[in-house]
């Protein structure tokens, strides 16, 4: 939403002060510069606008966003890398310890980004709307309007054609109303019944200009930047000031057919009317008396410019032009103002924000334990968000003499009645049974409630080696390794990823090995390169790779998840799969291994 109303922003602001420049221009040279001169400037405005989102960035922008995609393979080969000269036990400190911040609540200011945002909608939405029911039911009009069958009229028609060097076929239609020139691919030429055949002449001759000059069109597009500039006044403004100098463009190519200005002048008073209708894909000769008479004046008054005159168009034409492109865009300026306003109004916000982030971390950071005396220990910080308690499970394995592992469960009154004191230190003795491994389920919840907040998953091995996982990495993480499949009849490795993975985070997946190819030789390989390289892993999708003729001596899949734009892969697991299909992974130093046959067996 934010982008949407920037971008509207600068659309307005490049707009209209291109509008005034151009506008600026016409009134100071107006008799000075010739009707093409007046039409033509207005390039400067489609220019810009069709511009508009690539020239306000800058070249360092555009040379930054090179480097991040740079950095993106960049990044992935580095996190390989780390991956391929780390020892297993040592892969799993490159989790880091993660924070699921609270979704923020729209401010005042989001509300009022929304409401300009559909208050733009709506009046483009309206706008375009009229035009639609005002060409429809005028074309519905025309077409009940007998076609031109005089033949006197018909071949003044292809008489003015053949002059202009036009071969398109064009219907004409006589009726009562101002002459004109309607359609795209179909053109018709709408003549009232009142003209003389010399007047008729000169009229198709300033409608047949417009055809040949692509005005209708031209025309239409001017009618889409209006409906998008609805509400800015400038645009109107310009919208039907470049209406004007259409029709004196062609006035001025009239003249130049029939050499008779007094004459022209004369049938262009004739012509006039009170109103006109703004019809889109029309274009008629008169556009009120008014106009009519700022025309003739026009092509009264116009004196050709002497070189001084044409070198002071010329440079002004310039500066306006170079000022359009040097507007500067207001996205970075807007994001500083909100990012203030959002830092201002909602400071209390942050700091309580980082109550949880400071609550939970500590109580992790205390987490330890001491091999040499078989002693675990944690501190339950001092303070704690208000109407909050702590969410705290400890269980794991431990080594029982004679029997093999055992699953134990550490403070389980404080666990389940949430019993915990602030600022004590608590501490567990395995006595002679010595720790595997043991988790921590850290987190806030609320009186009354059953959502945990910050949840984070700490690990302890039995070197007393902590690391800190988000809880939502280490469910996804789980569940790929959950689906990890190997079918020895179809030579297939498989595996899905899960359909929902923590906001902002991407999945960090490499798969390669090694397989025999069919002359006997060992050969490398490497799977779904461009998902792994470019992060296009897609939720919920089975991705599979068949060796075909080839059989898989080893497969090995690094995984993890790279959260927004960190570098760390967070929770990495190292899977290997054999050619017998065993398969085997490394997580948090710790080995597994399982047997698959077949997927439908697991």
């Amino acid at each position: 939403m934010m982008n949407n109303v920037n971008l509207l922003l600068n659309m307005t602001i490049i707009t209209t002060a291109t509008c005034i420049g151009i506008l600026f221009i016409k009134a100071i040279f107006r008799n000075r510069m010739s009707a093409f001169l007046h039409y033509y400037i207005w390039i400067i405005l489609l220019a810009r606008i069709a511009l508009l989102p690539i020239v306000p960035e800058s070249f360092d922008n555009i040379f930054s966003f090179t480097q991040k995609n740079e950095s993106v393979t960049k990044q992935s080969q580095m996190v390989e890398e780390s991956f391929k000269d780390l020892p297993a036990s040592d892969q799993s400190t490159q989790a880091n310890t993660t924070i699921e911040f609270p979704e923020i609540q729209n401010n005042v200011g989001d509300i009022i980004r929304i409401y300009i945002m559909d208050v733009w909608y709506t009046g483009v939405a309206l706008l375009l709307l009229y035009y639609c029911f005002a060409f429809i039911h005028f074309t519905n009009k025309v077409s009940k309007i007998p076609v031109c069958k005089e033949e006197k009229i018909l071949e003044i028609l292809k008489e003015c054609k053949r002059k202009l060097k036009i071969k398109k076929h064009i219907t004409l239609k006589i009726y009562d109303g101002p002459a004109m020139i309607k359609g795209f691919f179909s053109p018709v030429i709408l003549l009232n019944h009142k003209y003389d055949n010399n007047e008729i002449k000169q009229i198709l001759i300033h409608e047949l200009c417009h055809l040949k000059h692509n005005d209708i069109p031209i025309n239409f597009f001017t009618f889409i930047i209006l409906c998008i500039n609805w509400y800015n006044p400038i645009v109107w403004i310009s919208f039907f000031t470049f209406k004007k100098d259409t029709e004196m463009l062609c006035d001025y190519k009239v003249i130049s057919f029939i050499k008779k200005k007094r004459e022209y002048a004369i049938l262009l008073m004739k012509s006039a009317m009170n109103h006109n209708k703004l019809i889109p894909t029309t274009i008629p000769i008169q556009n009120g008396k008014k106009e009519i008479k700022r025309r003739i004046q026009f092509m009264a008054n116009f004196k050709k410019p002497t070189i001084t005159y044409k070198g002071i168009m010329s440079l002004t034409v310039a500066a306006i032009l170079f000022g359009s492109l040097m507007i500067p865009r207001v996205n970075a300026l807007a994001d500083n103002i909100n990012e203030s306003a959002t830092q201002n109004s909602s400071g209390s916000q942050e700091q309580y924000v980082d109550e949880y982030e400071a609550a939970v971390n500590n109580f992790a950071d205390s987490i330890s334990y001491d091999k040499d005396t078989k002693t675990m220990k944690f501190t339950v910080p001092e303070t704690i968000p208000d109407g909050y308690k702590w969410y705290v499970h400890i269980s794991g394995h431990e080594t029982i003499d004679g029997v093999g592992p055992g699953v134990f469960h550490a403070f389980e009154d404080e666990s389940y009645n949430y019993k915990w004191e602030n600022g004590k230190t608590y501490s567990y003795q395995f006595n002679e049974n010595p720790l595997i491994s043991c988790t921590f389920m850290v987190g806030l919840i609320k009186d009354n409630s059953h959502d945990i907040k910050d949840a984070l998953d700490v690990t302890v091995d039995s070197e007393g080696k902590v690391v800190k996982v988000k809880k939502e990495i280490k469910e996804a993480v789980t569940k790929l390794l959950s689906t990890m499949a190997y079918d020895k009849d179809k030579k297939a490795v498989s595996f899905t990823i899960p359909q929902t993975t923590p906001d902002n985070d991407k999945w960090f997946i490499h798969v390669s090995g090694h397989e025999t190819t069919q002359d006997g030789q060992y050969g490398v390989f490497n799977a779904f390169e461009d998902e792994s390289y470019n992060y296009k892993w897609e939720n919920g999708k089975i991705y599979t790779y068949n060796f075909n003729e080839n059989s898989l001596v080893s497969c090995n899949i690094k995984a993890g998840i790279i959260e927004g734009n960190s570098k760390d892969v967070q929770y990495p697991i190292d899977i290997n799969i054999n050619s017998d299909g065993t398969i085997s992974y490394k997580l948090d130093g710790q080995t597994e291994i399982f047997k698959i046959s077949n997927p439908e067996n697991k």
